[in-house]
């Protein structure tokens, strides 16, 4: 039974009381000296200091919110989501009305498989500060990952007419409008941003994203302009010459593109360094761990009936043709790109952080098969909030995840397992021209890029020598040839009977998150099939590397 009025005034009022409590007091505790000190230690980048500092304020007064939310920001910091989770819990225990805890703790959740109660927590700070609106666009995007783009959708217009000259709201809805097919409802909303902010680098990029021509002549030179301009960070001038890459492409003008595309990623390359650790190292270690031995137990277990089917490769393979082909059939729903797989292998890694510096994929030696199965089942628990149908099978279209092929053998063995792969020149170049919101840092550099898909292909020829059959792959080149023949093959290797709405798969208007959300709202073009042609005469390099790769369709 709802309250009535005044005990709903009432509960709004000892709520505001509350949050003003939270705010004083956590003013007041961060005033203390030691506190201060981390700050500082902080703020210099001296995160093993301000590390120390903290846990020694901790032992003589372990309930200091303001030293649990330090602390807890340390951790994100670290990579340790755990432990950041439990501080910022152990906060709000102390202050359950403190917003900030409350939001960073909202933020470790959707990043530890948890989006609905990290929603939930956002919600009740929007209670109290409704006007909050880049929380609201927080909030917006994680029900866009859980796949309530309807809701998303509903809100938007609602927030815009509130702050009808925020840039940043509307490139975000332009996002959204993308993701579900609203192609002229993504442009007008992605040029109202840039009427407002005209050096709003990922309005234009968002622009270029959606992979039609929409760019004018007035573009073009508005964005050379921008690019020419002195004073902007590298993150809004990589944008800006990628969007104008892409507008010149459009226009014909190689050459010029090519050296905006050259001028994007070398600024990106520069704000996203290659990692360290390269993946060579990391697929020589999964070719020596993952034995033909070690997967008997998968070997032997039965296809099951429901469950996951994994899209892996490169990105920019034709992974989400792939997708949309088999989110089409009346078996099958999309869910998109899903982050669990590589949260499991964190969490495994701080789970035995503790026994010394352990790697993926030594991180599963010596786990049990009961663990294993727990692994499994923690995934498919993770991926439930996606689903918005009753289909027994849905996919998990996150490309990375051809790195972790062997965990998803050992953790579910009965689940299906597609290559989606493209012919090098042609996925590289695609690659080597898109700007990634995060990750892909090989992405930025011709001899990064070929490395990667050099390991990619070591270790997809390495899973299917030690578990043959396990993996499909699919063949974009092929997909265009003959698309019918394919389509029947790849789903008569995952059990599924044909159904004629896969190729008719441009009829679905399923949400697609994707650089490729247009395309595969169109039926099979080939006319972008080796546009890389078209930048021959500058990109010799990357054609003379990709040369030395063996077993590759070029």
């Amino acid at each position: 039974m709802p309250p009535a009025r005044g005990q709903e005034a009432r509960s709004d009022a000892e709520r505001r009381a509350a949050r003003g409590h939270a705010s004083s007091e956590v003013l007041r505790l961060a005033s203390n000296p030691a506190i201060q000190h981390a700050i500082g230690a902080l703020q210099a980048r001296r995160l093993a200091d301000a590390e120390r500092i903290v846990r020694q304020h901790l032992s003589r007064s372990p309930r200091d919110v303001a030293a649990l939310c330090l602390l807890g920001d340390l951790a994100v910091r670290a990579g340790v989501l755990s432990e950041a989770e439990t501080l910022f819990r152990r906060a709000l225990e102390q202050l359950p009305m403190f917003a900030e805890a409350q939001v960073n703790l909202a933020r470790v959740l959707s990043q530890r498989d948890a989006l609905p109660e990290a929603i939930g927590l956002l919600d009740d700070v929007l209670h109290d500060q409704p006007e909050h609106r880049h929380l609201q666009l927080l909030r917006l995007a994680w029900l866009g990952q859980l796949g309530d783009y309807e809701t998303a959708r509903d809100t938007y217009p609602e927030l815009l007419e509130r702050s009808p000259d925020w840039p940043e709201g509307w490139t975000a809805y332009a996002h959204l409008l993308g993701t579900l097919g609203d192609l002229p409802g993504a442009v007008t909303a992605y040029r109202r941003a840039i009427a407002l902010a005209p050096h709003h680098g990922e309005a234009w990029w968002g622009l270029a994203n959606l992979k039609v021509k929409v760019f004018e002549a007035a573009d073009v030179e508005q964005l050379r302009a921008l690019t020419n301009e002195t004073g902007l960070d590298g993150e809004r001038r990589s944008l800006l010459h990628f969007a104008l890459a892409k507008a010149l492409q459009d226009s014909r003008d190689y050459d010029s593109s090519y050296r905006h595309y050259v001028a994007a990623n070398r600024l990106r390359k520069v704000l996203l360094p290659a990692p360290v650790d390269p993946i060579r190292a990391e697929v020589d270690r999964s070719i020596c761990f993952f034995t033909a031995e070690r997967f008997e137990t998968a070997s032997r277990a039965e296809e099951s009936s429901s469950g996951p089917i994994f899209i892996v490769g490169m990105p920019r393979s034709g992974s989400t043709l792939v997708e949309q082909i088999l989110a089409s059939h009346s078996l099958v729903e999309g869910t998109s790109e899903l982050p669990y797989i590589p949260m499991l292998v964190h969490r495994l890694m701080s789970e035995r952080r503790g026994e010394g510096a352990l790697r993926f994929p030594e991180v599963l030696d010596g786990v049990p098969t009961e663990k294993l199965a727990e692994l499994g089942q923690a995934y498919l628990d993770a991926a439930r909030p996606h689903r918005r149908s009753d289909t027994p099978f849905f996919i998990d279209k996150l490309p990375d995840n051809w790195r972790y092929v062997g965990l998803i053998r050992m953790i579910l063995p009965g689940a299906r397992i597609v290559d989606a792969r493209r012919g090098a020149m042609a996925c590289l170049w695609s690659n080597y021209r898109q700007w990634f919101a995060r990750g892909q840092e090989y992405s930025y550099d011709f001899d990064d890029l070929v490395e990667q898909y050099r390991q990619y292909l070591r270790l997809m020829a390495h899973m299917d020598a030690v578990a043959p059959g396990a993996v499909i792959t699919v063949q974009h080149e092929d997909v265009l040839d003959d698309s019918e023949r394919e389509v029947r093959r790849l789903l008569a290797r995952l059990g599924l009977p044909f159904e004629p709405s896969c190729l008719e798969f441009y009829r679905n208007n399923r949400p697609v998150r994707t650089a490729s959300a247009q395309q595969v709202r169109r039926p099979i073009d080939q006319s972008t099939r080796e546009d890389w042609k078209n930048f021959r005469p500058w990109i010799g390099e990357l054609e003379d590397k990709v040369a030395s790769l063996t077993n590759v369709r070029r």
